[in-house]
């Protein structure tokens, strides 16, 4: 016997041949548009859920993200660090003992790899050197801790990795958990789905009924 998912798949079959919807693009192409196959529900249905689910949390981020503005005598500094100079400079951030972020500064190199913040002595490398992106701008800086000699940078990614830190495979996580939840809401959907197609085929077939009399 056939089950009720393979007679509602013959029917759209069969309702989409009949002469009156053969001879009607607009009202085939209106049918096709508005049927999927009954054995692909599941799969459409997990798929809207994951273009839904994106979309909300892309429309959240865009109307809760703010951009930080930097302050006038921030920017002014950072500028100066665009023009050229006699002396090699480079611009720096420190975060100083009490965690808190200092105004960026424009320091000379000594020696081609050594810097002197107030009382401090820092070490240059330029593979530490990050690009800032700001206003059709970009800014190379470095930023330090004012207790590490070293700056801040990705090169230690062999340390957090080794310490399970790593944000890596943050992204494949997320994604398994939604396609996982997708999954689920997909099931309890696939019931309406059945009855969405039932009831087209329906109308297709009384419009094609009532149009022979």
């Amino acid at each position: 016997m056939e089950s009720i998912q393979q007679k509602q798949a013959t029917a759209i079959t069969t309702g989409l041949k009949n002469p009156l919807i053969v001879s009607n693009p607009k009202l085939a192409g209106a049918i096709q548009k508005k049927t999927v196959k009954v054995e692909g529900i599941g799969t459409q249905m997990k798929k809207l859920v994951d273009v839904l689910t994106k979309e909300k949390m892309e429309k959240e981020t865009n109307e809760n993200k703010k951009e930080w503005k930097f302050p006038f005598k921030w920017k002014r500094i950072m500028n100066k660090s665009l023009k050229p100079s006699k002396l090699d400079m480079v611009l720096c951030f420190f975060i100083n003992k009490k965690g808190e972020l200092d105004p960026p500064v424009l320091l000379p190199i000594y020696n081609g790899n050594t810097l002197i913040y107030k009382y401090t002595i820092h070490e240059l490398d330029p593979r530490d050197i990050i690009t800032l992106h700001h206003k059709k701008k970009s800014y190379k800086l470095l930023i330090y801790r004012l207790m590490d000699r070293k700056a801040i940078s990705n090169r230690d990614y062999g340390e957090v990795k080794e310490r399970g830190e790593s944000t890596i495979d943050d992204e494949v996580f997320i994604k398994a958990m939604l396609t996982a939840k997708a999954s689920q809401i997909s099931k309890q959907q696939i019931g309406k789905g059945a009855l969405i197609i039932g009831g087209l085929v329906v109308a297709g077939i009384i419009i094609w009924f009532f149009s022979r009399s």
